[in-house]
């Protein structure tokens, strides 16, 4: 849930009015104080920017759906269930790939009024409310999103020196989660 993360991050950074203040509250509209409000404003929206970063250039979230194509062969992005950041493949329904074009509003096909399986890659929904759910894959740390936040947080508030600490922290969490791979332990032998 956002407000978790927002509690964390404001932990993270030593804002305690920020933590108190979301444990108490089930919405923004309920915090009487503007600064503290603008604030958590704040933190939401570059909690989106956060993982609009994330899930566009490190973390790929997949999706596959069957989509119908209009009279002039064009299946629009606003058809689909997620916002799309790319398209893998277009296939037949019997699983045959099929030629497409992109385009900045739509797909083209190779035939009107087709159903087609579409598999590509998407943006989590945009988080306005602070019950809004985050969809995340299996295995990814919420801290990377709370380091994110936090750097371009303090950043907003002139505070360059930490922003820069928490985005070293944040693009070396990226890091890890990019660079798994089993260590193994060469084997030595005494004779």
């Amino acid at each position: 849930m956002l407000k978790n993360i927002l509690i964390k991050t404001a932990e993270l950074i030593n804002r305690d009015d920020i933590s108190s203040s979301l444990k108490k509250i089930n919405s923004i509209d309920e915090i009487n104080n503007d600064s503290l409000s603008n604030d958590i404003t704040k933190m939401i929206s570059y909690s989106n920017y956060i993982l609009s970063d994330l899930f566009e250039n490190y973390i790929f979230l997949n999706k596959s759906q069957e989509l119908i194509s209009d009279e002039n062969n064009r299946i629009y992005y606003s058809n689909f269930q997620s916002t799309p950041t790319k398209i893998i493949s277009v296939k037949t329904i019997s699983n045959f790939n099929t030629l497409f074009s992109v385009n900045s509003t739509f797909i083209t096909t190779n035939a009107p009024n087709q159903t087609y399986l579409i598999n590509y890659n998407y943006l989590p929904n945009e988080l306005k409310k602070l019950d809004d759910c985050l969809e995340i894959p299996f295995g990814f740390n919420i801290k990377i999103i709370c380091y994110g936040i936090a750097s371009e947080f303090l950043a907003s508030k002139d505070q360059f020196d930490k922003s820069e600490f928490w985005k070293n922290r944040y693009l070396y969490e990226i890091f890890k989660l990019k660079i798994k791979k089993e260590r193994r332990l060469k084997s030595t032998f005494i004779k």
